[in-house]
């Protein structure tokens, strides 16, 4: 300790020797300490402001290339347009007829009916209706008619309505439609109606009616 005491009274001493030439360096010190400052705000502040501007120039293109529309809008137009996509493309089962046959599947003696009413002016009912009919055939039901639309009540925006003469007590065949239907996310609307079997003038079968979407 004694000797750190002794050193600095010697420094001391010299720098009170030569105020001017210690004066002179501190201030060359401090003056590269703000030099060096200077130049790393300056170099901080030009990276900011070309990140700032290269977002700018970003934003500018992308409100060129939206007409000005707001990222909501812009969102919304697409979803528009990929509804409309949607709609152009024809209707299928093949993608979910795995689900829909484990489902819909009957044991031997548990038969169920069921009758299809088509759009036969529709340009992807007539697969779509075949579709049904392979797919329900599979699953050991009887296809008792497949005709050509005979009331419009039974017709539905969705283009594909599940007819049961009862809503409140539907067929058990209509059940097992609307439950495998909701498995496989397929738009569908259950109605009342129905045909009268072909062996049977009285009994009433579910049907199948396909469409055109939005009717």
């Amino acid at each position: 300790m004694a000797n750190i005491i002794e050193t600095l009274r010697r420094e001391a001493a010299v720098i009170r020797g030569a105020p001017w030439s210690v004066s002179v360096i501190a201030l060359a010190v401090a003056g590269c300490v703000w030099f060096l400052v200077k130049e790393i705000d300056a170099g901080t502040i030009s990276a900011k402001n070309a990140t700032i501007e290269t977002q700018r120039t970003q934003i500018d293109a992308y409100r060129d290339k939206l007409n000005g529309a707001t990222p909501d809008e812009a969102k919304a137009h697409l979803d528009d347009l990929t509804a409309r996509i949607v709609k152009l493309e024809p209707r299928t089962l093949s993608r979910d007829r795995t689900l829909l046959l484990q489902l819909l599947n009957q044991p031997s003696g548990n038969q169920y009916v069921v009758d299809i009413d088509v759009d036969q002016f529709c340009t992807d009912c007539g697969q779509y209706a075949q579709e049904f009919w392979t797919l329900l055939s599979d699953a050991h039901w009887k296809i008792s008619t497949t005709t050509g639309i005979r009331d419009s009540q039974s017709i539905s925006s969705t283009g594909l309505a599940v007819l049961t003469p009862s809503l409140t007590n539907p067929l058990p065949e209509a059940t097992a439609l609307t439950r495998a239907l909701k498995a496989a996310n397929i738009p569908f609307e259950l109605k009342a109606g129905g045909a009268p079997q072909v062996d049977d003038a009285i009994a009433k079968v579910a049907g199948v009616v396909i469409t055109r979407a939005n009717h």
